[in-house]
């Protein structure tokens, strides 16, 4: 059994760790040691955040924990009936089908909350309200997390959508301008990812 807490709780102290890094990195160096570093901050932070929502799934399911409010969670109702989680996980990924994909991409909060409202998860609530925030700036991540990582024509073209950049060599500072706040974007990132992680597990 594990508390839900912890798991946002250790999300938190990781994203710290990773803005922290960004914030104190020397901005004084080359261009291509800039896009270094920010492309290891922007997989990084999405790296962490997949596996939040993947433990946070697991444990809603399996682990019977407590959340954040003091409730105590049954198992979720497809682990109780096939007795064991990756059974469970199979079914709920593909009803029909009953064949688990060999990648699932839990940072896409639609495909996340599925997964868990198949698994019948009794917190289910908590999970959609927060992954599905409107105000949520997971998806924004991950679109730049895709182009840092893939580089192509594609990737770019839907990084730029959100991101005013006209290629790779902008992007450290655009992630790096002050935003609302008084915080550089990849930290209001961070923040608003940590908001999210807290509200899923209340």
């Amino acid at each position: 059994m594990q508390e839900l807490s912890q798991l946002s709780n250790n999300f938190i102290k990781r994203s710290r760790a990773i803005d922290a890094r960004f914030i104190s990195f020397n901005w004084d160096l080359t261009t291509y040691v800039q896009v270094e570093m920010t492309t290891y901050c922007a997989i990084s932070l999405y790296s962490e955040w997949e596996k939040f929502i993947e433990r946070l799934i697991f444990c809603s399911a399996a682990r019977r924990p407590s959340t954040r409010s003091g409730i105590k969670l049954p198992f979720g109702l497809l682990v109780e009936k096939h007795g064991d989680y990756q059974t469970a996980l199979t079914w709920a990924c593909s009803p029909i089908k009953r064949k688990k994909p060999a990648t699932i991409y839990w940072g896409n909060a639609n495909k996340s909350i599925m997964i868990a409202k198949n698994l019948g998860v009794a917190n289910l609530a908590e999970i959609t309200s927060s992954l599905g925030s409107v105000d949520s700036k997971a998806e924004e991540v991950r679109l730049v997390r895709n182009f840092v990582s893939h580089q192509n024509r594609d990737t770019f073209s839907k990084c730029s959508s959100v991101a005013a950049i006209s290629g790779l060599a902008d992007l450290p500072g655009w992630c790096g301008q002050i935003v609302s706040g008084g915080h550089t974007r990849f930290s209001s990132w961070c923040r608003n990812l940590e908001t999210m992680s807290v509200a899923a597990t209340r």
